[in-house]
C-alpha cells in the first residue's frame, strides 16, 4: 500500500509576459496597455483567491482532532493574524465553495454572509446581474432593510439575564448581535474579565458587529493585547466627561476622559463619518456608584448604531446603556452576575 505525499514547492506563476514570485512582479517592457491591465486583473483575482483559500484551509482542521494551540502558534509564524483568518474561516463555513461567485469579490460575499443561504444567494445573484460595486450592495441592503435570519425574535424591547459573562451559552445565539457596547471594571484584579469580553464578543458578534469597551487608561496595554487576541482592532475614540475629575494618584493625572476601544469581529470600513468624540454629562452616581450619564452613553449609540439594531452589555450595572438604546429604538441585552442591577435596570426602563 503506498501513501500519497504532498510536497510543497514554492510557487512560480507565469503569466503572459511576466513572471509572478515570492519576491515580487517581474514586467517585461513591452507590454500593451490591454495586457498590463489584465494583469492588474489577475493579481485582483489572486488577492481575493488568498482570502478564500486561508479561510478554506483553517475550516479544513476544524473537524479534526488537532492541538488547537499548535494550530494558532503556526498561524502567528507564517505572520498571520490568528484572528483574522478564523473570521476567514468562519465565512468560508458560512458561504460553502459551490456558491461562491467568481465574478463578485471576497468583500461581496462579505457583506452578505450574515443571511441564512436563499437570502445570500438573493444579494449575491443581484450583485452579480446589477454588477454592483461592495458599496452598492451595502447601500441596497440597507435600503431593503432587510432582517437577518439569525436576529432574536424579540417579543419585547429587551431581554436581561443573570449569569456571569462565561455562563451565558445558548441564552444568547451566536453571531447575533449587531454592537456589544459595555463599561467592564477597571481595576487591575478584573483584568481576567477582558479575556472573557474578547471570547463573548467574537462568540456573540455577527460578521462585522463591534465591541465599543469603555476602560480605564491604566491597563491600556493589557486591554489592547487581549481583545486583538480574539477580535480587529479598528479605533480608539474619546469619551469626554463632565463635573469633578477623578485623581490618580499614583500618577498625579487629573483624568477628563475614557479610551472607547472600537474592535470588531472581522476588519469594516464604515459608511459614514463618525467624529472620534463623544461628550457626558454628569452620571447619575444615585443611581449606582459606577453608573455612566445617559447622556454619553446616548451619544455613543446614536452615533454609531441604527435603529433595530441589537445592542448588549454584558456588565450590565444600572443598565444605563440599556435606558439610552431602548430611548433609540434598539434592542437591548443585558447580562449581569448582580439580581439587584437587574432590578434597577427594570425599574428604569419600566
Amino acid at each position: 500500500m503506498t501513501e500519497e505525499i504532498i510536497k510543497y514547492k514554492k510557487p512560480e506563476i507565469i503569466i503572459p509576459k511576466c513572471q509572478f514570485k515570492k519576491t515580487g512582479l517581474i514586467i517585461k517592457k513591452d507590454l500593451s496597455f490591454e495586457e498590463w491591465e489584465e494583469v492588474g486583473n489577475f493579481l485582483n483575482d489572486l488577492e481575493d483567491a488568498t482570502q478564500w483559500t486561508r479561510g478554506d484551509w483553517l475550516l479544513y482542521a476544524i473537524p479534526k482532532k488537532w492541538d488547537q494551540g499548535k494550530i494558532k502558534i503556526m498561524v502567528e509564524d507564517m505572520d498571520w493574524n490568528y484572528a483574522t483568518v478564523t473570521n476567514l474561516r468562519c465565512l468560508c463555513g458560512r458561504i460553502e465553495f459551490s456558491r461562491r461567485r467568481e465574478n463578485l469579490t471576497f468583500a461581496h460575499h462579505q457583506e452578505v454572509a450574515k443571511f441564512d443561504n436563499d437570502m445570500q444567494d438573493h444579494w449575491l445573484n443581484e450583485a452579480e446581474k446589477n454588477n454592483w460595486l461592495v458599496k452598492e450592495l451595502r447601500r441596497q441592503i440597507r435600503v431593503a432593510k432587510i432582517k437577518p435570519s439569525n436576529l432574536p425574535e424579540l417579543s419585547e424591547k429587551y431581554r436581561l439575564f443573570c449569569c456571569d459573562i462565561k455562563d451565558v451559552g445558548d441564552k444568547i445565539e451566536d453571531d447575533s448581535i449587531d454592537w456589544i457596547i459595555t463599561d467592564p471594571p477597571y481595576a487591575k484584579e478584573y483584568l481576567y474579565l477582558i479575556d472573557d469580553l474578547a471570547e463573548f464578543s467574537f462568540r456573540k458578534l455577527k460578521k462585522g458587529g463591534s465591541l465599543i469597551c469603555m476602560i480605564g487608561q491604566s491597563y491600556l496595554p493589557f486591554v489592547y493585547s487581549s481583545l486583538s487576541e480574539k477580535l480587529e482592532y479598528f479605533w480608539t475614540c474619546a469619551y469626554v466627561t463632565e463635573g469633578r475629575k477623578t485623581i490618580l494618584w499614583g500618577k498625579n493625572i487629573m483624568i477628563g476622559w475614557k479610551p472607547l476601544l472600537w474592535f470588531s469581529k472581522e476588519k469594516i470600513k464604515l459608511d459614514k463619518r463618525v467624529i472620534d468624540l463623544f461628550k457626558s454629562d454628569m452620571p447619575e452616581k444615585d443611581i449606582y456608584e459606577w453608573a455612566q450619564s445617559e447622556s454619553g452613553m446616548r451619544d455613543v449609540i446614536e452615533r454609531i448604531t441604527e435603529p433595530g439594531q441589537i445592542i448588549c452589555d454584558p456588565f450590565l450595572g444600572a443598565g444605563t446603556t440599556g435606558v439610552a438604546a431602548i430611548k433609540l429604538k434598539r434592542f437591548f441585552i443585558g447580562v449581569d452576575i448582580d439580581q439587584d442591577k437587574l432590578e434597577i435596570t427594570k425599574s428604569r426602563f419600566e
